[in-house]
Protein backbone atom coordinates (compact mmCIF):
# COMPACT_ATOMS: atom_id res chain seq x y z
CA UNK A 1 0.00 0.00 0.00
CA UNK A 2 1.53 3.20 -1.10
CA UNK A 3 0.80 6.61 0.61
CA UNK A 4 3.20 8.93 -1.10
CA UNK A 5 0.40 11.50 -1.78
CA UNK A 6 0.27 12.05 2.39
CA UNK A 7 4.12 12.97 2.47
CA UNK A 8 4.17 16.80 2.40
CA UNK A 9 1.37 16.45 5.40
CA UNK A 10 3.86 14.03 7.23
CA UNK A 11 6.39 16.31 7.18
CA UNK A 12 4.65 18.76 8.62
CA UNK A 13 2.95 17.14 11.31
CA UNK A 14 6.31 16.25 12.24
CA UNK A 15 7.89 19.28 12.56
CA UNK A 16 5.37 20.51 15.22
CA UNK A 17 6.43 21.81 18.21
CA UNK A 18 5.52 21.21 21.93
CA UNK A 19 5.88 23.43 25.13
CA UNK A 20 7.10 22.54 28.21
CA UNK A 21 3.19 22.31 29.72
CA UNK A 22 1.87 20.42 27.34
CA UNK A 23 0.13 17.75 28.69
CA UNK A 24 0.39 14.39 26.48
CA UNK A 25 -2.40 12.48 25.35
CA UNK A 26 -1.85 9.03 23.83
CA UNK A 27 -4.63 8.44 20.85
CA UNK A 28 -4.76 4.51 19.52
CA UNK A 29 -5.36 3.49 16.40
CA UNK A 30 -6.34 -0.94 16.47
CA UNK A 31 -7.95 -2.39 13.18
CA UNK A 32 -10.79 -0.51 12.78
CA UNK A 33 -11.16 2.53 15.56
CA UNK A 34 -9.03 5.09 17.62
CA UNK A 35 -8.58 5.07 21.37
CA UNK A 36 -8.55 8.59 23.36
CA UNK A 37 -10.22 10.04 26.25
CA UNK A 38 -13.74 11.09 25.19
CA UNK A 39 -13.15 14.74 27.17
CA UNK A 40 -10.06 16.47 28.47
CA UNK A 41 -9.50 19.40 30.14
CA UNK A 42 -9.09 22.71 28.00
CA UNK A 43 -4.88 23.51 27.37
CA UNK A 44 -1.94 22.60 25.51
CA UNK A 45 -1.85 19.04 24.24
CA UNK A 46 0.57 17.28 22.55
CA UNK A 47 -1.01 14.47 20.81
CA UNK A 48 1.26 10.99 20.40
CA UNK A 49 -0.39 7.86 17.82
CA UNK A 50 0.44 4.73 18.37
CA UNK A 51 -1.11 1.72 15.80
CA UNK A 52 -1.54 -1.69 17.79
CA UNK A 53 -3.28 -3.13 14.74
CA UNK A 54 -2.32 -5.01 11.62
CA UNK A 55 -2.22 -2.33 8.81
CA UNK A 56 -1.39 1.28 8.37
CA UNK A 57 -3.29 3.77 9.84
CA UNK A 58 -3.32 7.56 10.49
CA UNK A 59 -4.71 9.78 12.96
CA UNK A 60 -5.97 13.63 11.17
CA UNK A 61 -7.04 16.02 13.36
CA UNK A 62 -9.55 18.76 13.42
CA UNK A 63 -11.74 21.29 14.95
CA UNK A 64 -15.27 19.92 14.80
CA UNK A 65 -18.14 21.71 13.17
CA UNK A 66 -20.90 22.66 16.45
CA UNK A 67 -23.39 20.70 14.65
CA UNK A 68 -21.54 17.59 13.54
CA UNK A 69 -20.34 14.49 15.15
CA UNK A 70 -18.95 11.28 14.29
CA UNK A 71 -22.49 10.43 12.44
CA UNK A 72 -21.47 12.76 10.13
CA UNK A 73 -17.69 11.93 10.22
CA UNK A 74 -18.48 8.29 9.35
CA UNK A 75 -21.22 9.04 6.66
CA UNK A 76 -18.48 11.13 4.65
CA UNK A 77 -15.92 8.18 5.19
CA UNK A 78 -18.92 5.43 3.58
CA UNK A 79 -19.26 8.19 0.30
CA UNK A 80 -15.40 8.02 0.06
CA UNK A 81 -14.85 12.23 0.42
CA UNK A 82 -11.31 13.76 -0.12
CA UNK A 83 -10.02 15.68 3.09
CA UNK A 84 -10.06 18.54 1.75
CA UNK A 85 -14.59 18.12 1.24
CA UNK A 86 -14.10 17.62 4.96
CA UNK A 87 -15.08 21.97 6.02
CA UNK A 88 -17.98 20.84 4.03
CA UNK A 89 -19.25 18.48 6.01
CA UNK A 90 -17.79 18.27 9.18
CA UNK A 91 -14.94 20.10 9.95
CA UNK A 92 -14.78 23.83 10.90
CA UNK A 93 -11.66 24.60 8.41
CA UNK A 94 -8.80 22.93 7.01
CA UNK A 95 -7.31 19.75 9.41
CA UNK A 96 -4.98 20.75 12.10
CA UNK A 97 -2.72 17.81 11.16
CA UNK A 98 -1.97 14.23 10.72
CA UNK A 99 0.28 11.86 12.41
CA UNK A 100 0.85 8.07 10.79
CA UNK A 101 1.88 4.92 12.37
CA UNK A 102 2.84 1.62 10.33
CA UNK A 103 1.57 -1.80 12.68
CA UNK A 104 2.49 -2.33 15.59
CA UNK A 105 4.90 1.19 15.66
CA UNK A 106 4.39 4.81 17.14
CA UNK A 107 4.90 8.12 15.14
CA UNK A 108 7.82 9.93 15.58
CA UNK A 109 6.33 12.87 15.91
CA UNK A 110 3.58 14.70 17.70
CA UNK A 111 0.89 17.00 17.38
CA UNK A 112 0.00 19.85 19.97
CA UNK A 113 -3.18 21.45 19.66
CA UNK A 114 -3.91 24.43 22.17
CA UNK A 115 -7.65 22.89 22.91
CA UNK A 116 -10.29 25.53 24.40
CA UNK A 117 -12.88 25.14 26.93
CA UNK A 118 -16.38 24.14 24.51
CA UNK A 119 -14.19 22.86 21.49
CA UNK A 120 -14.75 19.56 19.99
CA UNK A 121 -11.97 17.85 17.93
CA UNK A 122 -12.58 15.22 14.78
CA UNK A 123 -10.13 12.22 15.08
CA UNK A 124 -10.25 10.09 12.17
CA UNK A 125 -8.49 7.65 9.88
CA UNK A 126 -9.17 8.22 5.88
CA UNK A 127 -6.28 5.29 4.98
CA UNK A 128 -7.79 2.68 3.19
CA UNK A 129 -6.32 -1.05 2.64
CA UNK A 130 -6.25 -0.98 -0.93
CA UNK A 131 -7.54 0.89 -4.01
CA UNK A 132 -11.46 -1.17 -3.88
CA UNK A 133 -11.43 -1.21 0.22
CA UNK A 134 -13.70 1.40 1.80
CA UNK A 135 -11.92 4.25 3.86
CA UNK A 136 -11.24 3.70 7.41
CA UNK A 137 -13.56 6.40 8.65
CA UNK A 138 -15.79 4.84 7.00
CA UNK A 139 -15.87 1.53 9.14
CA UNK A 140 -15.98 3.70 12.16
CA UNK A 141 -12.49 4.66 12.69
CA UNK A 142 -13.60 7.97 14.59
CA UNK A 143 -13.47 9.68 17.02
CA UNK A 144 -14.65 12.90 18.73
CA UNK A 145 -12.07 14.48 21.75
CA UNK A 146 -14.51 17.02 23.56
CA UNK A 147 -12.85 19.84 25.59
CA UNK A 148 -14.42 21.14 29.14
Amino acid sequence: MRHSLWLPLLVLSLSASHGADSRTVQVIAVDYALQAPDALPAGSLRLAFANHGRVAHEVVVGLLRPEAGKREMVAAGQQGLRLHDAPEHYLQGAPIGALFAWPGQASPGYLVVEARRGQRYALFCMFRDSLIAPEHAGMGMVRVLSIR
